[in-house]
């Protein structure tokens, strides 16, 4: 079985690289972590590798010893011209291939890659593994690139799945994802747009990716080419497991009619940038919890593997705790 061998996690210092290497060694899994970062040798129980996935030449000693990469670096965000839009294609399409092409030459068995839900691009309605794919930006169309350049390599003697994640928040967010909604929530000044029972958020415990990536390493049959992970909800689910995790007031929300709330948002953002403080309320946020489009996965496996192992209430109620135990809250 593949976990026999140890496993290289590509990204391993980022958010969600970090709760997945750090969730394998608490598994009992001897984990590698591939940081640009300058790291000691092991902390943490993980093997740490300071390298970057655009050369993998010095990463050969390593994979030969490996038995499944799980890859979760990649270009994030937006490009601000025309030469960083080509970087995101270096990275999330060229430089995994490259690695992917390595790690099946050192005779790694499974290669784990991490993409989003963001490669279908913006849409209305139920979304599985099968819809179609119309990225609507740089980062979703280079993250589907990634998918096809994998794609177009696969099979015996290596395997290769993509995983789709949703919106990921947890402990640990770079720029603390969920706060400034947990604040509202809590202070009952939550903003909500019309009916909260007609829109959909698409959230995602980073305890839950971590947690199904274990179980999907420790899986002894062949994965499926693409699986969707997310925790779909109604808005008005959402904001009542919000309160139930930071103790706000109930009810404790107003509803303004969506455009009104994306018009006030805008003009929020633009206070935000004169004045150097963050905004309460952001045109993400907003486009978050105002949005008809669901992911679903199709895959039986996530029965068998038990997903989600812990739940989007208890993934926001540690979330919480977190930045309760942090001062942010």
């Amino acid at each position: 079985m593949s976990e026999a061998r140890p496993v290289l996690v590509t990204g391993a210092s980022g958010f969600v690289g970090s709760a997945i290497a750090r969730a394998l060694v608490e598994h009992g899994i001897e984990t590698f972590g591939l940081s640009r970062r300058t790291r000691q040798t092991e902390t943490g129980g993980i093997r740490w590798v300071q390298g970057d996935i655009r050369e993998t030449s010095p990463l050969e000693a390593t994979l030969r010893h490996c038995g499944t990469v799980i890859n979760v670096a990649g270009r994030t965000g937006l490009p601000a011209d025309d030469a960083e839009a080509a970087e995101f294609f270096a990275i999330n399409r060229d430089a995994v291939a490259a690695l992917a092409a390595t790690a099946r030459q050192a005779g790694v068995n499974r290669f784990i890659h991490i993409s989003s839900t963001g490669v279908f691009g913006p849409g209305e309605g139920d979304f599985d593994e099968e819809s179609p794919c119309r990225p609507a930006n740089v980062y979703e169309q280079s993250k589907l690139a990634g998918e096809h350049a994998l794609r177009a390599m696969g099979g015996p003697p290596m395997e290769i799945a993509v995983i789709r994640p949703s919106n990921v928040f947890g402990e640990r967010h770079p720029w603390h994802k969920l706060l400034t909604w947990m604040r509202a929530v809590k202070r009952g000044r939550a903003l909500l747009a019309g009916d909260p029972e007609a829109y959909q958020v698409n959230y995602l415990y980073v305890g839950d990716v971590a947690e199904t990536l274990c179980r999907l390493v420790r899986h002894p049959r062949p994965l499926p080419p693409c699986l969707i992970l997310n925790t779909p909800v109604s808005v008005h689910a959402f904001f009542e497991a919000t309160t139930a995790a930071v103790g706000g007031p109930g009810s404790g929300y107003r509803t303004l009619p969506a455009a009104l709330l994306r018009g006030a948002a805008r003009l929020l953002e633009g206070v935000a940038r004169r004045t150097g403080r963050s905004s309460p309320l952001t045109c993400e946020k907003v486009a978050e919890l105002t949005g008809t489009q669901v992911f679903r996965s199709r895959q039986t496996l996530l029965d068998t593997l038990g997903f989600p192992p812990l739940g989007l209430e208890a993934g926001l109620a540690r979330t919480a705790a977190w930045y309760r135990e942090a001062g942010l809250l």
